[in-house]
């Protein structure tokens, strides 16, 4: 994949999860921020369409699979 393509299909991935989460009608809008936190730690994790990026911080790769988990302890 090209630069450009990485760059396309992440903000792709984005806007479809904000109408997704924006089309839930009974939901608060809490919950549908939440989601959409949720939604992009999967992107993260690479558990989307696509295996974004490696998120590397001192040397340590910290998104190995389980952000999106680790979120419900934090919302």
């Amino acid at each position: 994949m090209t630069k450009d393509e990485i760059k396309e299909g992440m903000l792709n991935y984005m806007k479809y999860m904000v109408k997704y989460w924006d089309s839930i009608p009974i939901r608060s809008t809490k919950d549908k921020l939440n989601g959409i936190v949720f939604s992009i730690l999967i992107m993260f994790d690479g558990e989307a369409d696509f295996d974004l990026m490696d998120i590397i911080v001192e040397g340590i790769t910290i998104n190995d699979g389980d952000l999106h988990e680790l979120w419900d302890k934090y919302k």
